[in-house]
């Protein structure tokens, strides 16, 4: 869930410690440590939606790693576990990975009608040209939904008048009105 819900790379979340969740902010902070840097140095604030915030309160620890082994060090199976979770799921393990979660959760956003800057600053992308590359996934449902909608069996009228004349239609085109 918290891979799906905030977008975090790998990394990022095996080094996320509790003080980095504001949980009267609704949010989570990526930021660098002795032992951990962002990509690129790219530390930001992500906004979580609340369901994520619920879950991780429930969780809480007063410090620490919000994801470390039961001896307290940091937690580096979540590769494994995406494939587990996916060969129990009967899909292909070797298809789902954790960098798939962050795809998902991106092209959620875009989906959603969040603007491309935000999304940027929310992905820790560096370049927009990043962010634009869930941009086509996002796009090609709302382009299908349009087509979609779109009456195509119009009602259209069995003849045309020209002038004087009448004019019958042998053919099923519609006729637009424009």
């Amino acid at each position: 869930n918290t891979l799906l819900m905030s977008g975090l790379r790998k990394q990022e979340m095996e080094n996320l410690e509790w003080q980095d969740i504001n949980f009267t902010g609704g949010t989570l902070s990526v930021r660098g440590r002795k032992t951990f840097k962002p990509k690129d140095w790219e530390e930001r604030e992500i906004e979580i939606p609340r369901e994520l915030l619920e879950m991780l309160f429930a969780a809480r620890k007063e410090r620490g790693l919000v994801f470390p082994t039961k001896s307290g060090k940091k937690y580096t199976h979540v590769w494994d576990d995406c494939k587990d979770i996916a060969k129990k799921a009967g899909a292909g393990p070797e298809k789902y990975h954790p960098h798939r979660f962050r795809a998902t959760y991106c092209t959620k956003l875009l989906q959603s009608g969040i603007d491309l800057k935000t999304v940027q600053k929310l992905m820790g992308h560096k370049t927009i040209e990043s962010t634009m590359r869930y941009l086509a996934k996002a796009e090609s449902k709302k382009v299908k939904a349009k087509v979609d909608a779109v009456q195509w069996k119009k009602q259209a009228p069995s003849s045309v008048k020209t002038g004087a004349h009448s004019l019958p239609l042998e053919t099923k085109l519609v006729w637009s009105e424009e």
